[in-house]
């Protein structure tokens, strides 16, 4: 397999949340992560979990399995990237529940955080989001699961950031454990615990858990507690059917809860690879979606919470309601893209209009497949903005100005 490795977390490094008021962003002090799910925790091979941490400010630092093992502290400088190894002890390898393994990275100042979780050419990468911009709802993105490996499954897991953390989880398909598709269960968990699902995957092929909800609910003990959200897949090829390839990649993405979300969303065409699957999810069923002014039928919606559209072009999504908007990038040679540059799948979750703002910190990471002359290392950055003097004319990158490529 050949892997377009982590170029598309370019497009969500730095975000601003506007929710009662408030103006949140990806900046913070505490930090809570999984080494989520990837199909060599239980097919072979090594995979390995990297986090980046920068910051615009000296600050100090730690990253510590929480109740456990201080894994790295020290002194970042404004402008630093710092890059941390998490042991494959802390694998979240199956479905259940999962004690410490949660992965804590805090600061004395406001710092990003990025975490990569990677095996040779089979690689996906999140943004982190700090506490504060952590919420109690939540829909998992996912996509159609087919493999060329066995046990890829869908996953998502729920880390508590607080005790007495009661949890609600209607899984949208049945699960690897047992439990049934539209039935709500109930898990409870202290700060620090972790549980993960895993989708039924009976062979290379497995359900999709998509829409499935997670929330955080009040209890005897308490009202209801932040909780940290990831989802994905072991390993994927997008599109799942109809593709003379059958090289996949693991998908990781932390989750926006639901009070972040917006209703209008800007794409574009990824970078060499302009074909993109996109989904659009809704937590109110009733919510009236709109793609490039075309009103989306409720019938077209999976289970009335995600309508699924695939074009190589931009795209104005707009809901009378919050919604979730993820883009996917499909497996080389696939729908149209090149059968010869080395991209393979990958997710990501879009950032609203509401939630623009006008300066970014990104890092570019070192980890890649190896480099030839005909396949070179490529890092995209795509921004969007308006044009005229509060735009484009005044886009700069590391303080100088640029003539972005149109």
């Amino acid at each position: 397999m050949r892997s377009r490795l982590l170029t598309s977390s370019i497009f969500i490094l730095i975000f601003s949340l506007i929710s009662k008021g408030q103006d949140f962003s990806n900046r913070g002090k505490e930090f809570w992560l999984s080494y989520s799910y990837h199909v060599s925790m239980v097919e072979g091979g090594t995979p390995s979990m990297t986090i980046y941490i920068s910051s615009d400010v000296q600050t100090n630092f730690k990253v510590e399995i929480f109740g456990g093992t201080i894994l790295q502290t020290g002194t970042i400088s404004a402008g630093e990237v710092i890059s941390v190894n998490i042991p494959n002890n802390y694998f979240i390898d199956n479905e259940g529940l999962f004690n410490n393994r949660a992965i804590r990275v805090t600061s004395e100042k406001p710092v990003v955080v990025y975490s990569y979780i990677t095996r040779s050419a089979a690689s996906g990468a999140t943004l982190c989001l700090p506490v504060n911009v952590l919420g109690r709802e939540y829909y998992s993105v996912n996509f159609t699961q087919e493999s060329n490996e066995l046990n890829s499954n869908s996953y998502f897991n729920i880390i508590a950031v607080e005790d007495n953390t009661t949890v609600e989880i209607t899984p949208s398909a049945d699960t690897k454990n047992g439990w049934k598709a539209n039935i709500t269960y109930s898990v409870n968990l202290n700060k620090g615990q972790i549980y993960q699902v895993l989708g039924y995957t009976p062979d290379v092929s497995g359900v999709d858990l998509t829409g499935s909800r997670i929330r955080s609910v009040a209890s005897g003990t308490g009202g209801c507690k932040r909780i940290a959200v990831f989802s994905g897949s072991g390993k994927i090829r997008i599109p799942a059917s109809n593709c003379p390839f059958n090289s996949s990649d693991n998908l990781y993405q932390q989750l926006y809860p639901t009070g972040t979300w917006g209703k209008k969303y800007l794409t574009i065409p990824s970078k060499n690879n302009p074909n993109n699957y996109y989904r659009v999810i809704k937590a109110d069923p009733s919510a009236a979606v709109y793609v490039n002014g075309t009103l989306v039928p409720s019938s077209s919606f999976v289970n009335n919470t995600y309508y699924e559209f695939f074009n190589g072009s931009p795209n104005e999504i707009v809901s009378d309601k919050p919604v979730s908007v993820a883009q996917y990038f499909t497996t080389q040679g696939c729908d149209g893209n090149s059968s010869f540059a080395p991209y393979d799948p990958d997710m990501i979750i879009l950032n609203p209009v509401e939630q623009n703002i006008n300066n970014v910190t990104l890092v570019n990471s070192n980890l890649f497949a190896v480099s030839t002359n005909q396949y070179p290392h490529q890092h995209h950055i795509h921004v969007i903005m308006k044009n005229g003097d509060t735009g484009i004319s005044s886009f700069q990158l590391d303080g100088v100005k640029v003539s972005p490529s149109l």
